[in-house]
Order: structure tokens, then C-alpha cells, then sequence
């Protein structure tokens, strides 16, 4: 500890900073000067263990509830680590969304100590790695003109063609009804 903090006291609580390794956390805590200093490794269990598994079925809420309770944390602890509100995190866990920003799941994800990946389900996996090369790709697969699709997709052409160029999201309904074209 440098010169300048020490023996002045800490406010707050100390709080976590990231999972070093499995049951091992780097904790920070704010010094009266208003440093923020990462000073202590502890190890300790999660406070639950979930009562669930993960599946290829669950879905993105399952997947951060679970990583959050295997690591011991609160919602309000996460969601001041990536930067939202308690109530937006809470919201996630709660399955209100089908598709979730990027930018936080990988912050989530180095919080967790997991791949990216591993917090999506198949729907969000399908937005990630490009949907509009998705639908090309079906197109030439199933011998489809943008106006066939459509016509199966029940939804103009435009549409498609807004899929194809990423210029609108497909949603879940839409994704159900790809899936089962490209059966």
C-alpha cells in the first residue's frame, strides 16, 4: 500500500471487484481521499448454490441468474459493476428482454469468469454471430428469393431485406419461424 494511503481510514465496505478463479474474488474498497484501491484477494464460498441446472434451453435470464448466485453476489452489486441500475439488471434476470446489449453481457462475462457464449441462448447466439448472413446463407440453402421468404415469414419484403442488411433486429417469433423453414 503506497505511503499516501496508509493509516487513513477506508469508507464504505469493502466490495467485489472480479472473480480471480473459482471462489477467489479481488475486492476493492474507497479510500476517504476518494481512491478507489484494489487491495485484497479473499476466498470464500458462494452464498447459494443455485437450486437449478443450465441447459441448452435455459434461457439468457436463467444464465445470469445462475452465474450470479454460483458466485455469491446481489443484483445490486452486479449492475454497479457494468454500470446499469439495480432495477435493469433485475429486469434481465426476469426474462423481460429477448435480446440483450453486448457490451454488457462481456463485461457479465469477464465478471463470471465465462465466455460470452455461455451466457447466451440460441436466439441471442443467432443475433451475435449475424443475422443477415443467416438469412442469405437459408436463401441459398432452400433455393428462397427475399420474396418467398417473405411470403413463408409473413412479412414484406422490406422486412427481409432489413434482416439481410442488419437494419432491424428478427424477432423471437421471426427467429421461431426461421428454425423451422431451415428444418
Amino acid at each position: 500500500m503506497s505511503d499516501d494511503v496508509k493509516d487513513v481510514p477506508f469508507i464504505g465496505e469493502w466490495r467485489f471487484l472480479r472473480r480471480v478463479e473459482s471462489r477467489m474474488y479481488t475486492l476493492y474498497s474507497t479510500h476517504t481521499s476518494g481512491k478507489t484501491v484494489t487491495l485484497y484477494i479473499h476466498s470464500f464460498k458462494p452464498k447459494r448454490i443455485p437450486d437449478f441446472a443450465l441447459n441448452d434451453n435455459s434461457t439468457v435470464s436463467d444464465r445470469l441468474k445462475y452465474y450470479r448466485i454460483s458466485c455469491g453476489l446481489m443484483q445490486k452489486e452486479i449492475a454497479a459493476q457494468i454500470g446499469v441500475d439495480r432495477t435493469t439488471y433485475a429486469r434481465w434476470e426476469n426474462n423481460v428482454l429477448s435480446a440483450y446489449p453486448l457490451d454488457k453481457l462481456t463485461l457479465l462475462a469477464e465478471i463470471f469468469g465465462c465466455k460470452v457464449t455461455d451466457l447466451l441462448d440460441e436466439y441471442n447466439k443467432f443475433l451475435i454471430k449475424g443475422q443477415g448472413s443467416y438469412i442469405r446463407n437459408l436463401q441459398k440453402k432452400k433455393s428462397l428469393t427475399r420474396c418467398r421468404l417473405a411470403e413463408l415469414m409473413s412479412v414484406s419484403v422490406g422486412r427481409v431485406k432489413d434482416w439481410e442488411n442488419e437494419r432491424k433486429r428478427v424477432s423471437m417469433k421471426c427467429y421461431v419461424r426461421l428454425m423451422e423453414i431451415d428444418k
